[in-house]
């Protein structure tokens, strides 16, 4: 099964379907440039919101192996300490920075200003905000 926001619907993903169908094609270097191609692609600027009250984000893209937020966090906005349900990730910032505090023995913290990715594991447990 394969959802695509409407602004997709045109958009030259770059990405093989059997890629976004299984993701043990999807390592880590492979979901950063996933990140870093939409975000290089531009075409969602005009759906971005900045929501003072809460933090926007939509769905762009599912399949049974992939899933593509986009997100928009204003200043003091955050998401306390989560894991992924046993998935990996990657993001990429484009405007702004964002502060990861990744939960591991050495409670490494991150700052990720635009132009920056980064990935997670599947055990990893993490906060992040603007």
């Amino acid at each position: 099964m394969l959802y695509l926001h409407p602004t997709l619907r045109n958009a030259d993903l770059t990405l093989g379907h059997d890629e976004l169908l299984r993701p043990s094609l999807l390592g880590p270097a492979r979901l950063g440039d996933l990140a870093d191609r939409f975000a290089a692609a531009g075409w969602w600027r005009p759906l971005v919101r900045h929501d003072p009250a809460e933090r926007w984000y939509t769905r762009m893209l599912r399949s049974d192996g992939v899933e593509v937020w986009l997100l928009g966090w204003s200043p003091g906005q955050a998401v306390p300490a989560h894991d992924h349900g046993g998935a990996a990730g990657a993001f990429t910032v484009v405007d702004g920075e964002l502060v990861e505090e990744t939960l591991n023995p050495s409670g490494s913290i991150s700052t990720l200003r635009a132009g920056s990715r980064t990935w997670f594991g599947p055990d990893q447990v993490h906060g992040v905000g603007n």
